[in-house]
Parts: structure tokens; C-alpha cells; sequence
């Protein structure tokens, strides 16, 4: 079985309208979930270059695909920034913190079930197998 890996799916569902400081918080779960870790800031300068421009249309497209994928798959969407994300799991009464070098990225965790870090950025067919293959395993232990 190929390695699932997390974080790449939490840049693409960054949700641009949260606030800073609610970015920098612990995700507290509630049901699975997949947290997009996001490296660089989303906000563009009314001065950005065509470039960075560029860059945030396909961030912003590439973010609407994978939070339809994901809430098609009953998963909730957080986003991140920062090199590290705090994961409470008040079922299961554990915390979990991700790895300081993980940069862009994603975690996808359930209540009671560890966490799968995935870094990079993930095709829509990627997440769907990696969010899939959690699912999986992850399914006998909630029954």
C-alpha cells in the first residue's frame, strides 16, 4: 500500500476568510477532519507581482476542489499556517503535534484514531485516495 501523506492536502483547504489568530490555534475535533498546513501567507499586497497573483488563483482554485472533496467525504476542512499544527482529540483524550519541519501540507485524523501526516501538495485524486485509505483504516476501530 502506498504511504498517505497529510499535509499537502490541508494547503489546498485553506479557508482565505479566517481570521490570523484562529489560523494559529489547536483544531479541536469534532469528526474526522483534514487540516491543511499552509507555509506561505495567502493575502496578496495590492502591489503583488503577476506572479504571486498567479499563484493565488491556482491556491484558490485548487483549495474550492479539495474542500468539495473532502466534505463529499464527511470530512471537516481547517486550515493552518505555520510549520506546525496541535491536534485535540477530546474523545479520545489525546494530543497530538505535528513535526516542526513540516511545511506545507496535510494531517487527516479522526477522533480516536492517530493522525496521518501528508507533505506537499496533493492532486484531487490524490486526496481522494489518501482520505480513502485513512478511511479504511481507521474504520475498524471506531465499530
Amino acid at each position: 500500500m502506498r504511504p498517505v501523506h497529510i499535509l499537502a492536502a490541508c494547503v489546498l483547504l485553506a479557508p482565505l476568510e479566517a481570521s490570523a489568530q484562529r489560523l494559529h490555534m489547536p483544531v479541536v475535533l469534532r469528526g474526522p477532519t483534514v487540516v491543511l498546513m499552509v507555509a506561505r501567507d495567502t493575502t496578496l499586497a495590492p502591489d503583488a507581482s503577476d506572479d504571486d497573483r498567479r499563484w493565488r488563483a491556482t491556491f484558490d482554485s485548487a483549495l474550492a476542489q479539495a474542500r468539495r472533496l473532502a466534505d463529499s467525504m464527511g470530512y471537516e476542512v481547517q486550515v493552518r499556517y505555520g510549520p506546525t499544527v496541535r491536534v485535540i482529540d477530546p474523545k479520545g483524550n489525546a494530543t497530538y503535534q505535528s513535526p516542526r519541519n513540516a511545511l506545507d501540507g496535510y494531517v487527516i485524523v479522526a477522533p480516536y484514531s492517530t493522525p496521518r501526516l501528508i507533505p506537499g501538495v496533493l492532486s484531487p485524486s490524490e486526496l481522494w485516495r489518501a482520505l480513502k485509505d485513512y478511511g479504511r483504516l481507521i474504520h475498524p476501530l471506531q465499530t
